[in-house]
């Protein structure tokens, strides 16, 4: 009987190990399902490696070269720069309360007209200590287009008037010229100049401007004609229009020589046009002279000495 028994619970526990899960077996869902999709799995980016920055090599440090030496018994001069010296400009001009008469008065062309050939030039000269008076007509580059010369007996005096015809040929269809009007005295020194810039036109209409030219373009109002100048240095000064911006002063000996000359700046102009100047010159004499005293400006379209004016004195050591 008990081993029935036995033989019994044997039998169920086999049983009960036969319905029970295999290892490593997938349980099967129920009848009809879907099988659930596997997920894929993202495949990793491959990760970027940075570029590893060049790295420079310092170039090999230049060995300096040596000095050459000086041979012994050798001297060696420094070089040295000049600067310039700097030049003080003069202060800006007084108002004029009167404008400088000239011995010279062009009452036509106008300064600045357009002009065809031939000019009609009108104009009028005080005549006293004159010998030699030039009328003449220059290009744009200083060439001669035009000259007529009078000459004056001695002991002349007064004003006389003129009126003549300028004619002149030019190649281009225009170009700046100058009128001007020279004046010197007996021993060929320079008195006084008088100009006035024109257009030269080859063809065309001529554009006359009425302004009468009748004032001195330089004044000098030290020293003044006839007074003695002693101490060693002679002080020129006065008033000017310098297109330039600078007056050159000449002093001619009794010998009708240049014995000394220099420049000045002009100031700023006035309202009248006018700058100011002032120049210094040193000198060694032995005994008194009398000197002659120039002073003139250069022209800015046309080259050359555009206005001239002069004064005497006697020079003493």
């Amino acid at each position: 009987m008990k081993r029935g028994w036995l033989a019994l619970a044997l039998a169920v526990l086999g049983l009960l190990a036969g319905c029970g899960p295999r290892p490593n077996a997938t349980p099967a869902g129920p009848r009809g399902a879907l099988s659930p999709t596997p997920t894929p799995t993202a495949t990793p980016s491959p990760t970027a490696t940075a570029t590893p920055t060049p790295t420079f090599t310092p170039s090999p440090t230049a060995t300096p070269r040596p000095l050459p030496t000086v041979p012994q018994g050798v001297q060696v001069t420094p070089f040295t720069v000049p600067w310039p010296t700097p030049t003080a400009t003069p202060d800006p001009a007084p108002d004029m309360e009167a404008l400088p008469y000239a011995p010279v008065h062009i009452l036509t062309p106008g300064p600045g007209s357009k002009m065809t050939t031939p000019i009609d030039l009108r104009f009028r000269v005080r005549v006293n200590g004159v010998r030699v008076m030039h009328i003449e007509l220059l290009g744009e580059d200083g060439r001669l287009l035009f000259r007529q010369v009078e000459r004056f007996r001695a002991g002349a005096k007064g004003w006389r008037a003129y009126h003549l015809e300028v004619p002149f040929e030019i190649r281009a269809e225009s170009e700046w010229g100058r009128l001007q009007i020279f004046l010197r005295d007996r021993f060929n020194r320079p008195l006084f100049q008088q100009a006035v810039p024109l257009v030269l036109l080859r063809q065309g209409q001529q554009d006359l401007i009425a302004q009468e030219t009748w004032t001195a373009a330089i004044t000098i109002d030290q020293p003044r004609s006839g007074t003695l100048v002693d101490g060693g240095e002679l002080v020129v000064s006065g008033m000017a229009i310098a297109p330039t911006g600078v007056v050159e002063i000449l002093v001619l000996g009794d010998d009708e020589r240049v014995w000394y000359t220099t420049t000045a700046p002009v100031s700023d102009p006035n309202p009248q046009g006018y700058g100011a100047y002032e120049a210094r010159i040193p000198y060694d004499l032995d005994r008194t002279h009398q000197v002659f005293i120039v002073v003139q400006a250069y022209g800015k379209q046309v080259p050359g000495v555009m206005y001239l004016n002069h004064a005497w004195v006697y020079l003493a050591p």
